[in-house]
């Protein structure tokens, strides 16, 4: 009777895990490089990150507050912050940031908190506030809050639009 050989499980080629989080979640708001010329759908937030954060964070902490897919908390993270915490409330979007993080290898730590109602123990040297105020209830009472989690820079930045007035 003839051997049988039974395949052997082959180890995921490493753009795998990237294509089938892709596949499955299909993640979009922000443009996000995975590697292996894959990226999430959305803006190339690229020259936001330039203006608004230092070509260098080396040995700093970071907040992104509504970090959604988490731009910005891996952009602080190739830029050297020894710290990065990103803040979602939204759950779906939180742990689509875990995962693309997790498939970076980017040691952000992802939250769920709300800016308004969950205290926040520690402060950070710079507290990214990126499209965030029109949506709260109390948008004074949380940039005051943000103010006392800062150490060096809290960054504020709301939706751009183009008005045409003739």
């Amino acid at each position: 009777m003839p051997l049988r050989t039974y395949a052997q499980p082959q180890p995921k080629p490493s753009n795998q895990e990237p294509l089938e989080f892709l596949a499955k979640e299909a993640p979009r708001y922000q443009r996000i490089e995975l590697g292996y010329g894959l990226a999430t759908k959305g803006s190339d937030r690229s020259e936001d990150a330039d203006r608004i954060l230092p070509k260098s964070l080396e040995g700093k902490s970071v907040l992104d507050i509504g970090c959604n897919l988490g731009f910005f908390s891996i952009e602080a993270w190739r830029r050297g912050a020894t710290r990065v915490v990103g803040c979602e409330v939204n759950r779906y979007r939180l742990n689509s940031a875990r995962r693309i993080a997790e498939i970076l290898g980017a040691p952000v730590e992802y939250r769920r908190w709300d800016v308004e109602r969950d205290p926040m123990e520690e402060t950070f040297d710079y507290v990214l506030f990126l499209n965030v105020l029109h949506h709260l209830a109390t948008p004074f009472n949380t940039l005051n809050r943000l103010i006392d989690l800062t150490r060096e820079k809290l960054v504020n930045k709301e939706i751009e639009s183009k008005i045409n007035i003739t």
